[in-house]
Parts: C-alpha cells; structure tokens; sequence
C-alpha cells in the first residue's frame, strides 16, 4: 500500500484508488485499494488487460502493449495504432512519446530500464 502514488492519491498492487473506481464503479471488488487482495487486484488488472485489448494480441506485444496501456494510456493507443503489429516499432514509438514529456528527466532512467526490459521479451 502506498499513500500517495507520485501524488496521484493512494494505490496498492499498483491500482490506484482511481483506477479502482473506473475499473469497478460498483465497488464489486473492493470499495477502497486498500482493501484489496491479490486476487482482487489480478480482477482489476484483468479488466485493464481485455480493456486494453491485449486478449486480442499476439505476444509479445500483448504484454508490451499492456505496460503501456498501465502507464499512459493515450500513449499505447497510439503507439499501437502506428506500430503494425511490430513490437519493435511499437516500443520505439513508445519511447519517443516519453522523451518528449516535460517530466523525462526525472523519471528518464527508470523508463529507459522498462523499455530495455521489455525488448529483451
């Protein structure tokens, strides 16, 4: 459980009490991150997963997209828009939206670590 996610409110299992709302506006699952179990949370990312489209997607760029889709949402959307299937050009898409973010410097070396990571898959 983490109280302020990069000042984006509470989160736990990395869902955000926003996230949770928009995923579970009935409160079916759980009313509050902080009430939520791993398999609440596998619900949760479940959703995301088949909201994302990425049941529709042949690996590797189902999950690339997925990770994606988790931290900016309008970014894998069009990445995968632009990409042809291609999980190389998805990911290079991808890393050109976020080094044209004002916020890059800050966060340049953990995204940088993710996309090489996700190359490798």
């Amino acid at each position: 459980m983490v109280a302020n996610d990069n000042g984006k409110g509470p989160a736990k299992f990395g869902i955000l009490q926003t996230t949770l709302k928009d995923y579970d506006p009935e409160g079916r699952i759980a009313q509050d991150v902080s009430q939520l179990d791993e398999g609440q949370a596998k619900q949760i990312y479940r959703r995301i997963w088949q909201r994302a489209g990425c049941d529709k997607l042949a690996y590797p760029l189902n999950v690339i997209h997925f990770d994606t889709f988790m931290h900016r949402p309008n970014t894998a959307i069009e990445a995968l828009d632009n990409a042809d299937g291609d999980p190389k050009l998805y990911l290079e898409l991808r890393q050109t939206a976020l080094r044209g973010l004002r916020g890059y410097k800050k966060f340049a070396t953990s995204w940088e670590t993710r996309i090489r990571n996700l190359t490798q898959l």
